[in-house]
């Protein structure tokens, strides 16, 4: 009888904790650039966060690592469009239209939910 009383307990608790959950914010991944540099793949995003700050940010992946490219979490393949930054860097960047992503931010670092898992890039900056 005690098993019976103690899982509605245990459920009640996970979903008020759920509710208690802070929700996560959408930011926009305006763009994306990735060099190669001492063996490792440095990718550089320019986001547009909800209060309309633009950050830039940086990940770092090593060989064997997990990606730094957060991949798009809608089914349609990725519309690319013109990019319009103040100066624009001097290695290719991609821009995307319109690419949107529930994200949680601590302190200095973002992390980006994708279709394939998250991303954490460092913010370093603004653009």
């Amino acid at each position: 009888m005690r098993k019976y009383v103690q899982l509605p307990l245990v459920i009640l608790l996970v979903f008020a904790g759920q509710l208690c959950a802070k929700p996560k914010m959408k930011v926009q991944l305006y763009g994306e650039r990735v060099e190669f540099r001492d063996s490792i793949n440095w990718v550089y995003v320019y986001l547009i966060l909800p209060n309309g700050d633009h950050a830039q940010g940086l990940c770092g992946q090593a060989i064997g690592q997990p990606s730094c490219t957060v991949e798009s979490v809608s089914p349609e393949k990725r519309k690319k469009s013109s990019c319009n930054l103040p100066s624009q860097p001097s290695v290719k960047l991609t821009c995307y239209e319109s690419e949107t992503y529930e994200a949680v931010r601590r302190k200095n670092d973002i992390t980006l939910y994708g279709a394939t898992g998250k991303v954490t890039y460092h913010i370093y900056g603004t653009w």
